[in-house]
């Protein structure tokens, strides 16, 4: 299409449409947009739902030099709004207006597949954003409570010289150019009597847009916003998408630690990859096995793990993996009703096979005929393979393997040397770290709000606490100490359940209700369980209980956001993937950070359907001053937790 064609599309613009009569989309925003290299629109209200329209001229804007659009938005005020913009002034006027700016952002991304390209909303907007290709502000009224920024005008700049302005009733949003009943009128350059009117309309505009209108506050989002923002960038590919803002180049992939991984893997052949919750260790596993199996070193993948949830999720991934990678493997598998091992034993040849930990001596046979010579075998949340019974069935079995994968956060066994150094006997030391700290700091996990909340015995558990440490005493007189773990567990047992916990608790719900909002509560027992759900229940009927022998149902209602909390035990701490989790409370969490950094990883995930996300992870402390070890064990687990909740995404001012 050359010169003339595009101004003679323009200039079959009309002065005026209106909806049902005229269609808004298809004769008047979508040829603007398509021509023009710049945009200029003042709404009261928008939505990323107007990317729909501005979908056929979206390839030209992310691509070309020369386009921009700017976009002065009045953000919707609550009346908790309202009223404290009443009572402030000044630079504390100005920071509750940025909030409700950058709140008004977080708001914007929500997911859905876009007409042009099959792209997210979110990924378009953020890539508009970061690429300075729409710059946004926000604009504030002196009082809000007798009125708030409700302009709706636009200006379309063309590159031969010409202007399209515009005012009337539509806002910038898909309900608005399509389904509202809209009118608007129009002004054309190329006609005289129209020239004085898009001046004016220019005027108002950059008048709102400098802040320097009478009577009106522009803002622009905040940068620890857009620093949050910008890790959700579109990862891959260059054609169409944003250049690297200027502050982030030089700075290393957020996910090259995963090649790292892989590298010092494949180089050293066994070991274990201590990497935190939510940074990818699944992801590198099948980055390795996909690496192997492709330079034939090895034929046949054993995968190995505790428990169904965790199961399952491997079972779904690895059918998933197997049909991305193009790679010839079958999948059999050795849990629950499947009962496949005996198809892997015949002929390991091209095939993975993903057992339980419980099944896994059932190859001892397989591996006397040298038959796992080409074979690696993943252990997942390996600190389990260190137990008892483990060791008793499986000592020496690894050495069978050509290699040996640990996965874990935290691979180390709490009270059990034995245990810990069986694991590096059978499949090599620690040889990558990527601490969950380096993961904040990356942007891979979200940041977190911690919260700790101090509880007290009663004379009834503190006398349980004497009567322990004088069974302990007398066990050393006689000759038969305790040992280290048998102590803590019975301590753990009263500091675990202590009844000022649900007191504690309730008075902070009352004041606290969004903690009960996407949330997983950690306790130690069922019947513990119960009587937090009673205060639950206080507060919503979104919730369920989620321990031993009740259905998987719940777990997936949850994850699909049918309900909005989870009180669970033990089971839910490993491996379970629901991005959106934002309240972690924590009535039980072990002594050492094994546990701890489970049970806190369910939160941190990053959600990109939420980029400003900020996790809250709750705890309870003992604030008894005579309380011996439960107090200390508190002590170093607060001090830890509030460590990193200072930690800092790398990328942001904050």
């Amino acid at each position: 299409m050359n010169f003339s064609e595009e101004q003679k599309k323009i200039h079959d613009v009309r002065h005026r449409y209106r909806s049902r009569r005229d269609d808004l989309v298809e004769d008047f925003f979508k040829p603007c947009l398509r021509f023009c290299n710049e945009y200029r629109r003042a709404v009261a209200f928008f939505t990323s739902s107007a990317l729909r329209t501005w979908a056929e001229a979206l390839p030209r804007i992310l691509t070309s030099d020369d386009v921009k659009i700017r976009l002065l938005v009045g953000p919707f005020l609550t009346e908790e709004d309202k009223e404290v913009l009443k009572k402030v002034s000044g630079a504390k006027q100005t920071e509750w207006r940025q909030q409700i700016s950058d709140e008004f952002l977080s708001k914007l991304y929500e997911f859905c597949e876009d007409e042009a390209g099959k792209k997210n909303k979110l990924e378009i907007f953020t890539e508009l954003l970061l690429a300075r290709k729409l710059e946004i502000k926000f604009a504030f009224t002196d009082d809000p409570n007798t009125g708030i920024y409700h302009e709706k005008i636009g200006i379309f700049d063309f590159p031969w010289g010409e202007k399209i302005a515009f005012d009337g009733s539509a806002n910038e949003s898909y309900a608005a150019h399509r389904e509202n009943y809209e009118r608007i009128t129009v002004f054309r350059s190329w006609i005289p009597q129209d020239v004085v009117r898009i001046e004016d309309i220019e005027e108002d505009f950059d008048m709102a847009w400098e802040g320097t209108a009478p009577g009106l506050e522009s803002l622009e989002p905040s940068e620890s916003v857009l620093s949050k923002i910008r890790k959700y960038g579109s990862p891959e590919g260059n054609e169409g998408k944003i250049p690297e803002p200027e502050d982030q180049k030089g700075r290393s992939d957020k996910w090259g630690h995963q090649k790292e991984a892989k590298d010092v893997f494949i180089r050293k052949r066994h070991g274990v990859l201590k990497m935190a919750t939510g940074t990818g260790k699944t992801r590198t596993a099948l980055s390795i096995c996909e690496m192997l199996c492709s330079n034939k070193s090895i034929d046949s993948i054993v995968v190995s793990m505790y428990g169904n949830d965790l199961i399952s999720q491997w079972h779904e991934g690895l059918l998933q993996w197997i049909l991305d990678s193009g790679l010839p493997l079958t999948l059999v598998s050795q849990f629950g009703t499947k009962k496949e091992i005996d198809a892997f034993e015949f002929n390991p040849s091209n095939k993975i096979l993903l057992v339980s930990r419980q099944e896994l001596h059932k190859l001892w046979p397989l591996a006397r005929r040298g038959g796992l010579g080409k074979a690696l075998i993943i252990h997942d949340e390996v600190h389990g393979l260190g137990s008892e019974g483990n060791r008793r069935r499986l000592e020496g079995l690894h050495s069978n393997f050509a290699y040996t994968m640990g996965l874990s956060a935290t691979p180390e066994r709490v009270y059990d040397d034995v245990g810990t150094q069986f694991i590096f006997d059978e499949l090599g030391p620690v040889i990558f770290k990527f601490e969950i700290e380096d993961a904040i700091e990356k942007g891979i996990l979200t940041e977190f709000d911690y919260t700790p909340l101090e509880y007290w015995l009663t004379d009834k558990e503190k006398k349980k606490i004497s009567s322990i440490y004088a069974l302990k005493a007398k066990r050393a007189k006689d000759g038969a100490p305790m040992p280290k773990e048998e102590v803590w567990r019975m301590l753990a047992d009263v500091y675990k359940t202590a009844e000022s916990k649900i007191d504690v608790f309730r008075d902070f719900i009352r004041e606290n209700k969004d903690a009960l909002k996407r949330a997983i509560i950690f306790v130690h027992n069922t019947e513990y369980g119960h009587a937090v759900m009673q205060v639950v229940n206080e507060h919503t009927y979104r919730y369920k209980g989620y321990f031993q022998g009740v259905e998987e149902k719940y777990l997936k209602s949850f994850a699909k956001n049918r309900i909005d909390l989870l009180v669970t035990c033990h089971k839910l701490s490993q491996g379970i993937d629901v991005q959106d989790v934002n309240n972690v409370v924590l009535f039980s969490s072990d002594r050492a950070n094994l546990e701890t950094i489970q049970r806190i990883g369910r939160c941190l995930r990053v959600d990109p359907k939420n980029p400003l996300k900020r996790a809250h992870i709750i705890d309870f402390v003992l604030a008894d001053p005579d309380s011996g070890e439960g107090r200390e064990a508190d002590k170093e687990r607060k001090e830890w937790l509030q460590r990193v909740s200072e930690v800092r995404y790398a990328g942001s001012s904050n």
